[in-house]
């Protein structure tokens, strides 16, 4: 007998924990493979944990044991909070959904130093 159709996603790669420094950026990837027996369209990823990302391409369509490798642009605000932040990764075709999960470390940016006239009084 034939299996019966299934949509089954499986993130095979995620950023490792890394860290950004505030108003910087960083280019991560996230590689999905199509584990189900069907292909698969509209599979999109979103993060939560932060809003402060785009991700590309939004969506796209995966072949049954293909991988696909979306490509995610992280770009913290100046004044991001200076702290590590817990980031979940959730792809999904809208049946079947996957998570994984990722830190990332906000960092003081390294402003240069201010010179002050210091004039000597008499």
């Amino acid at each position: 007998t034939t299996p019966p159709k299934s949509s089954e996603l499986s993130i095979t790669s995620v950023p490792d924990d890394f860290g950004i420094v505030q108003g910087g950026s960083a280019l991560k990837n996230v590689t999905v493979k199509n584990i189900g027996n069907i292909s698969l369209s509209s599979v999109s990823l979103v993060l939560s944990g932060i809003d402060w990302y785009a991700v590309m391409p939004s969506g796209t369509n995966i072949s049954k044991d293909l991988s696909f490798t979306f490509t995610i642009n992280f770009t913290a605000p100046e004044n991001a909070e200076v702290k590590e932040y817990e980031v979940t990764v959730t792809v999904s075709d809208g049946t079947d959904t996957t998570q994984e999960t990722f830190i990332l470390s906000v960092e003081n940016v390294n402003r240069a130093p201010v010179i002050v006239d210091v004039s000597q009084k008499s």
